[in-house]
C-alpha cells in the first residue's frame, strides 16, 4: 500500500514537473518572438491587419497550421539528434551543401532582426520616454549584450521568466482594448485601403505564409536547442503545439485590438502603444512601453547568441564574447534607420528565404516516414 501511494506521489511530481516545463520552454518560445515588431503591433498591422478583419483572419489560421508543422517537428528532431550546435539544424532539413549555406546565411538574417530590435528600443525610448533614440539604443545593447555573455541557460531562463508577464499583460490589455475602444466600421479591406498602411506581400495568403516562415527561420536554431532540453517525445510536442497556439492567439487578440482601432492609426510607429494611451491616459502609453521594452529584450538576446553560435560554439570561449560585442556595436549603428522602414524592408525577404528552408523540413520529414 505504501509502495503504491509513493509511486503515485512520483508519477504526480513527475507530471507536474513535465508542465512546468512545457510552461517555461512556451515562455521562451513566446518571448523570443513577440520582440518589437510583434508588441508594437506594427508587424501585426504589415502582416495582417492591413488586409481586413476577415482575411487577416484567415491569413493567421495559415501562419498557425505552418508554425504547428515547423515547432512540434523541429523540437522533436532536436530531442532526438541531440544537436550539439544549433544551426546545424539546416543541414538535417536541407542536406550537407545547402544546409552550409543556410547555416551561414540564417545567422546573418537574425543578425539583421537584433538591428531592428535594437532600431524599436530607440524609437520606443525616443517616442514614449523621451530619451534621446541613441541613448535607448545603448541601453538595449548593454542589456543584451550582458545577458549573452551568460550563456545559453541563463538566456532561457531570463526570457521564460519575463515572458510569462509580457503574454499575461499582452493578452489583458489587447481583450480590454477590444470590449471597449473597438470601432469596426473601418476595419473592412477596403476601408483600410484608404489610410495607406504597408503590407508585407502583395495577396493576404501569402503574407500568412510568410510570416510563418518569417517566424521559423529565426526560430530554428532555437527549438533545436530546445529539443536537446526536453526529456521525452510527449514533452516535445507538447511545447510546440502549445506554443504555436498561445503565440496564434496572441497575434490574433493584438490584430483585433489593432483593427477596432485602425481609423487612428496610421503613421504610428508603435500603433499598440498608441492604443494602450488611449485607454489609460498617460499611465497606459508609459506601462506597455516598459513592456515593450521588455518585449524587445527577449528577442534581441537570443537572436544574437543565435548569430554567435555560428562563429562559435562554445558561449563560454573569448571567441564567442568577442563576437557578440563587434556585433552588438555594429547593430548599434544600423539601428539608427527608421524603425518601420527597417521591418517593411527586412521581414518580408526573410519569409521568403524562410519558406524554401520550410519546404525542405516538409520533404525531410516525408522521406523519413517512407524510410521508417
Amino acid at each position: 500500500m505504501y509502495r503504491a501511494e509513493k509511486s503515485v506521489r512520483y508519477v504526480g511530481f513527475a507530471m507536474k514537473k513535465e508542465i512546468f516545463k512545457v510552461a517555461n520552454y512556451t515562455a521562451a518560445t513566446i518571448a523570443y518572438l513577440i520582440g518589437s515588431g510583434l508588441a508594437s503591433g506594427q508587424e501585426i498591422i504589415q502582416f495582417f491587419s492591413s488586409y481586413g478583419l476577415v482575411k487577416s483572419c484567415l491569413a493567421a489560421l495559415i501562419m498557425l497550421s505552418i508554425f504547428c508543422c515547423v515547432t512540434v517537428v523541429t523540437i522533436e528532431t532536436g530531442r532526438k539528434k541531440r544537436i550539439t550546435e544549433a544551426n546545424n539544424i539546416y543541414k538535417v532539413y536541407c542536406g550537407k551543401y545547402l544546409g552550409t549555406f543556410f547555416t551561414w546565411l540564417t545567422p546573418l538574417i537574425l543578425f539583421s532582426i537584433y538591428a531592428v530590435m535594437i532600431s524599436g528600443a530607440g524609437t520606443l525610448s525616443a517616442e514614449y520616454f523621451s530619451v534621446p533614440n541613441r541613448i535607448g539604443r545603448l541601453i538595449m545593447l548593454v542589456l543584451s549584450l550582458g545577458t549573452v555573455l551568460a550563456g545559453f541557460e541563463k538566456l532561457v531562463s531570463v526570457i521564460a521568466k519575463i515572458g510569462h508577464v509580457i503574454i499575461l499583460i499582452i493578452i489583458v490589455l489587447s481583450v480590454y482594448s477590444i470590449a471597449k475602444t473597438a470601432d469596426w466600421s473601418a476595419a473592412s479591406s477596403a476601408a483600410i485601403g484608404e489610410y495607406g498602411f504597408k503590407q508585407a506581400s502583395p495577396f493576404w495568403f501569402l503574407s500568412g505564409i510568410n510570416y510563418a516562415a518569417f517566424c521559423a527561420l529565426t526560430l530554428y536554431p532555437f527549438l533545436a536547442e530546445l529539443g536537446g532540453k526536453t526529456n521525452s517525445k510527449k514533452e516535445a510536442v507538447a511545447t510546440g503545439l502549445f506554443s504555436s497556439v498561445v503565440f496564434f492567439t496572441i497575434a490574433m487578440l493584438i490584430n483585433f485590438s489593432l483593427l477596432g482601432n485602425i481609423s487612428v492609426l496610421a503613421g504610428k510607429e508603435m500603433p499598440a502603444v498608441f492604443i494602450a494611451d488611449l485607454l489609460f491616459p498617460r499611465v497606459g502609453g508609459i506601462v506597455y512601453s516598459v513592456i515593450l521594452y521588455s518585449s524587445i529584450y527577449t528577442t534581441a538576446v537570443p537572436m544574437l547568441w543565435t548569430t554567435c553560435n555560428r562563429i562559435a560554439a562554445d558561449d563560454k570561449s573569448v571567441k564567442f564574447k568577442l563576437c557578440a560585442v563587434i556585433l552588438a556595436v555594429t547593430a548599434y549603428f544600423i539601428g539608427g534607420l527608421p524603425f518601420s522602414v527597417l521591418i517593411n524592408f527586412i521581414y518580408p525577404y526573410i519569409g521568403y528565404v524562410g519558406i524554401f528552408v520550410f519546404a525542405c523540413l516538409v520533404i525531410t520529414v516525408f522521406r523519413r516516414r517512407k524510410s521508417e
